[in-house]
């Protein structure tokens, strides 16, 4: 039963070991690469879907809204409770602020022009004489009023008394000249009034008015302060009180 027949010798077949073993790590590899394909894939179809196809609706949602329209971009479903939902929430937000600031800037521009009007009404319609002078006592600005005055007319030409010397219409320019100088000098804003002749047409009678001057100025430009000037006629009350002075005289 012990009896030896003979050596039985096994060898490893090396070769055939390693041709298995790069064959087993090729099929490794190609799986994993398939695997990683199909998992990008998997995270890119997720990711639009998900993700960059809601955000393109809403951004293309978005550009075709016209500011102060009405029109709000819808959550996408499934997106309600998410950051998606809460940017949604946040444009409509924003487009609603940006409705009530359109709103209120065409509520005021409305009011700014029903005062403009109501203002330019005031000052082409009135009475009195109302015109701005600069610091070259030139005439800037001039009402049908004060224009009439100047012009003892009632047919006027605007460009004729703009950008002119405005004690030159008076029949003692310097003394105009001399009093506008002191009020520009004086500190404040306070009211100033001359009485004074108009210049003297000729065949026409003389003509007095009351001159009340104030000052527009300009906080962030000194240099550009203006005068307003405004004229009244006192020709018939001038009259009465020279017809009083000569009576008591005489």
């Amino acid at each position: 039963e012990n009896e030896i027949v003979g050596d039985l010798l096994i060898y490893p077949n090396q070769q055939y070991i390693e041709d298995n073993a790069i064959a087993l790590a090729k099929i490794q590899v190609i799986v994993l690469v398939l695997y990683s394909i199909i998992i990008a894939f998997l995270t890119l179809v997720i990711v639009n879907r998900i993700l960059t196809e809601p955000l393109k609706n809403v951004a293309n949602r978005f550009h075709l809204i016209t500011p102060g329209d009405s029109t709000r971009i819808e959550i996408p479903f499934g997106h309600k409770h998410n950051e998606i939902g809460a940017l949604v929430g946040d444009i409509n937000h924003m487009l609603d602020a940006v409705n009530n600031q359109i709103d209120n800037e065409r509520d005021l521009r409305s009011k700014t022009e029903n005062l403009s009007k109501k203002f330019r009404f005031i000052f082409e319609r009135a009475s009195a004489g109302i015109g701005l002078i600069d610091a070259t006592d030139h005439l800037i600005v001039a009402n049908p009023a004060l224009l009439r005055l100047l012009g003892q007319t009632f047919i006027v030409d605007t460009e004729r008394f703009s950008k002119t010397d405005f004690t030159a219409y008076f029949n003692d320019p310097q003394v105009i000249k001399e009093f506008i100088e002191e009020f520009w000098a004086k500190p404040g804003n306070q009211f100033s009034a001359v009485d004074i002749q108009l210049k003297h047409k000729v065949r026409a009678t003389d003509r007095w008015v009351h001159c009340l001057f104030s000052k527009v100025e300009d906080i962030n430009n000194p240099d550009d302060s203006l005068l307003e000037v405004v004229l009244y006629d006192i020709t018939e009350r001038a009259e009465r009180e020279q017809n009083i002075i000569y009576e008591a005289e005489h």
